[in-house]
């Protein structure tokens, strides 16, 4: 069974030899994630060492997939932009997947729950860049993100090769149900979608997924649109499942 977490800092830090093992495997795999190749799992441990301090500075959200026993086998996070006057935007960055656990539907598992945790943070806009031509462009527009245009020779694949890249956009939220909703700070509370799913005691078995996943655990925000950056997750409180 397949468990989908957000975590805080000290978890991320537990995980981190998953964390790097997963990393090194799509870096060594071909994908650009702004690392050459050879990439070892050890040369991934002050990625993940910052990205738990970002989490813990409430500047990201991290999302994992992990299996029966607890390892990793996915992830991806949303950075929260910064500026005074973007409290709406958020980065959808780093969508991995170990080679051995794709074809399983993890992409999706994780896109759904970093929306929704972004959404429950105030958050109406995600934006992202992927790598022109290959495979995560395509599973990008198939969980309805909208393309904007590509940047040729905007990085390097692993291997020295130039890419291109595509950047996405998707709305998520209350302003992309309603867009006659304004952004004002406060005025009213994010939009949660009632879940699709059969209750099997603890765990959840969406009606559009092909297994079981457990509840991903809640996060307390702050009030909607707030330049302030979300807290870490509450484990005494649940988000709802994804839709």
């Amino acid at each position: 069974m397949t468990a989908i977490r957000l975590l805080n800092e000290q978890p991320t830090l537990a995980a981190l030899p998953d964390l790097c093992e997963v990393l090194a495997d799509c870096v060594e795999g071909g994908a650009s994630l702004g690392f050459m190749s050879p990439y070892r799992p050890d040369d991934a441990i002050p990625f993940w060492q910052g990205v738990a301090a970002a989490v813990g500075r409430g500047e990201v959200l991290l999302v994992v997939a992990e299996d029966g026993e607890g390892r990793v086998l996915g992830t991806v996070q949303v950075g929260f932009a910064t500026k005074p006057n973007q409290p709406h935007r958020g980065d959808l960055m780093k969508l991995l997947v170990h080679r051995r656990a794709r074809g399983l539907g993890l992409s999706r598992l994780l896109m759904e729950a970093a929306e929704e945790a972004a959404a429950e943070a105030g958050r109406t806009l995600l934006v992202l860049d992927t790598a022109t031509g290959e495979p995560a462009e395509r599973i990008y527009e198939r969980f309805g993100w909208s393309r904007t245009g590509v940047i040729p020779n905007y990085a390097l694949f692993p291997d020295g090769r130039y890419c291109d890249t595509t950047i996405f956009y998707k709305e998520i939220g209350r302003k992309a149900r309603d867009p006659q909703k304004t952004s004002v700070a406060g005025s009213y509370p994010p939009a949660i979608p009632e879940p699709h799913a059969v209750m099997e005691g603890p765990v959840f078995r969406p009606t559009n997924w092909g297994f079981p996943c457990r509840l991903l655990p809640g996060c307390a925000v702050p009030q909607p649109f707030s330049s302030s950056p979300a807290r870490l997750p509450d484990p005494s409180c649940r988000l709802p499942p994804p839709t």
